[in-house]
């Protein structure tokens, strides 16, 4: 849900906020990141989130005016950026360039913070929202072009001294990852074969090199029991991009293809036709899973 709303001329000049804000001691220590953000909203791209283990601050520019927005994590990335388009409107509406372009004390224009309890109500009700707003546009538009992730770099974090204190203590701290939606039961699946797999690799490769200590005259025991460990460690790192995202993400999985490729073709005296095709099918559904998943941007059950 909205909890704030705080609007800004560009030279982080407060011009209005909504004044019932929530008084929890977690949202009183997000007031530390809004003061950090604002301070550098020239610094910033005109569309960007922070995320806090919490909360999120949305913030979009336009118009010597920036919006910023203190929402919970739950809260959809496309409701909360045509929240702030609305309040944009609605605000350059009530009231002119000129007028803001004029204003020289903080929160001049706190009148408008009427309007702003308005339009929060109503996109904290996303139900009765969806007849009234057409979402998929500006949907699709988001999948283009995704917001900027502020990291704790953006906000000068590690020359600041409260820097440590945030760390240290429970409050909320930056999280510039990335999360995925729910793996679906194909994913499931696909992670469920890659243990197995990996499990199998293990065991053969130690059984290979156990064999070799025994049977001097096996020379090559030790470097196929070595490619069966290196196959186990493959299967176990496509697991891992299953569920985290990392910046060369797709780089990543074509080499742990390619590796597995490689290994397995030089193993594949070890291997019958059947558990060659079984390890190399393993490994293609987990290369689709990887690919194919989605970024979080709407709440579960929530059609835009």
């Amino acid at each position: 849900m909205i909890i704030q709303t705080l609007i800004f001329r560009s030279d982080s000049l407060p011009l209005s906020t909504s004044t019932d804000v929530d008084n929890r001691a977690s949202v009183k220590d997000c007031q530390k990141y809004i003061k950090l953000v604002s301070k550098r909203l020239q610094k910033l791209p005109d569309c960007c989130v922070l995320d806090l283990e919490q909360f999120k601050i949305h913030l979009k520019s336009g118009n010597d005016v920036t919006i910023l927005l203190l929402c919970e994590d739950s809260y959809p990335h496309v409701l909360a950026v045509s929240y702030l388009d609305e309040v944009a409107q609605e605000f350059f509406d009530s009231f002119g360039a000129k007028q803001i372009a004029n204003a020289k004390r903080p929160y001049a224009f706190v009148s408008f913070d009427s309007a702003l309890q308005k339009l929060r109500q109503k996109y904290n009700n996303p139900r009765s929202l969806t007849t009234r707003v057409n979402l998929s546009v500006l949907s699709n538009e988001l999948r283009f072009r995704p917001p900027y992730q502020i990291t704790e770099f953006d906000l000068d974090l590690s020359s600041n001294g409260l820097s440590r204190a945030f760390r240290d203590s429970s409050r909320p701290t930056v999280n510039p990852e990335r999360r995925f939606v729910p793996l679906n039961w194909f994913g499931m699946l696909s992670v469920s074969l890659n243990l197995f797999a990996a499990a199998l690799n293990l065991i053969r490769g130690m059984s290979v090199i156990g064999h070799g200590l025994i049977d001097e005259m096996d020379s090559g025991a030790y470097g196929h029991g070595s490619a069966f460990l290196l196959l186990s460690a493959l299967f176990c790192g496509q697991v891992y991009l299953m569920f985290f995202f990392t910046p060369w993400r797709h780089l990543q999985t074509a080499l742990l293809q390619i590796g597995q490729f490689g290994c397995s073709y030089y193993v594949l005296s070890f291997r019958n036709v059947v558990q060659t095709t079984f390890f190399m099918t393993v490994t293609l559904f987990a290369t689709v899973v990887i690919l194919t998943r989605r970024q979080t941007s709407k709440l579960p059950g929530y059609s835009v």
